[in-house]
C-alpha cells in the first residue's frame, strides 16, 4: 500500500468506526475523531502547515492528521488538507522532515495534480505579465458574456456562464453570507457558480466542529438552503 493509501485509508475508516459505535450509543451523536492529540506537537503542526502552503502557493490550512507508524518499524508522515487562493482543496503529504511526499487535487485519483497546480501558476503569472492589466480590466467592465454554454445570474444581475470565475468583492460576498448561515460559523472552502433555477452560488463550508456544509445562494444572497453534508 502506498503512503497516500495508508494516510487516507486512516483518515477515513477509523472516523466512520467511531461514528458509529457513537450513534449505537445515543443514536444523534456525532463524532469527529483525529488521533493528532498526544502525537502532534505545535511545532509540529506549525512546520507541517507552512510546508504545505509552500508547496500550493499559499492560502489556508483546514486540518492537519499524523499517520506514526515507528513503532511498527514504518515512518511518521503528515497529512495536511489545504485551500489555495482559488478555492481549490489540495492534499498535501509529507514525511518526518516535512519534506513533500504526494500532493494530490482533492477529489481526484492523484493523477496530473502537480501539472494542474503548475498549470495554475502560469495562468497567475500570465496575469501579472505587461498588457495582461488592461486586458483583465477591460473584461471586468464589460462583464463575462455568455458563450452558449450554461448561463446563471450573478448579485449584479449580469447573464454570466456557470463557469465564469467570481471577481473579488463577488466572493467576498458570497463567502461572507454561506459562513454566517452555517450554525456556529465556519470557513468557506469552495465556492462556485450555479445554473440551477433561482440559485446564483453553491458553497462548501467547513464548520467550526469540522462537518462539512453546502450552503446554497439566490443570485441577491438570499440564503435558500444550508444542509449538513
Amino acid at each position: 500500500m502506498s503512503i497516500r493509501d495508508r494516510v487516507r485509508s486512516k483518515r477515513i475508516i477509523v472516523p466512520t468506526v467511531a461514528a458509529i459505535a457513537l450513534v449505537g450509543i445515543g443514536g444523534t451523536a456525532w463524532a469527529v475523531m483525529d488521533d493528532r492529540d498526544e502525537r502532534l506537537s505545535g511545532d509540529q503542526r506549525s512546520s507541517a502547515e507552512q510546508a504545505a502552503l509552500d508547496e500550493v502557493g499559499g492560502g489556508r490550512v483546514l486540518e492537519v492528521d499524523v499517520d506514526d507508524d515507528t513503532d511498527e518499524g514504518g515512518q511518521r508522515v503528515y497529512e495536511v488538507e489545504v485551500v489555495d487562493g482559488d478555492g481549490q482543496r489540495w492534499d498535501v503529504t509529507l514525511d518526518d522532515d516535512y519534506a513533500v511526499l504526494v500532493t494530490e487535487r482533492d477529489g481526484s485519483n492523484g493523477a496530473g495534480d502537480r501539472d494542474d497546480r503548475d498549470d495554475r501558476d502560469d495562468r497567475d503569472d500570465d496575469r501579472t505579465a505587461p498588457g495582461a492589466a488592461s486586458s483583465d480590466a477591460a473584461g471586468t467592465s464589460q462583464g463575462s458574456a455568455p458563450t452558449g454554454r450554461d448561463t446563471t445570474t450573478d448579485l449584479y444581475g449580469e447573464t454570466v456562464d456557470e463557469d465564469a470565475p467570481l471577481t473579488d468583492d463577488e466572493r467576498a460576498q458570497v463567502v461572507a453570507v454561506a459562513e454566517a448561515a452555517v450554525e456556529g460559523g465556519g470557513t468557506a472552502a469552495d465556492v462556485d457558480r450555479s445554473d440551477d433555477p433561482g440559485e446564483g452560488y453553491e458553497v462548501e463550508v467547513r464548520g467550526a466542529d469540522g462537518l462539512e456544509w453546502d450552503v446554497t445562494l439566490a443570485p441577491d444572497l438570499t440564503v435558500i438552503s444550508a444542509v449538513r453534508d
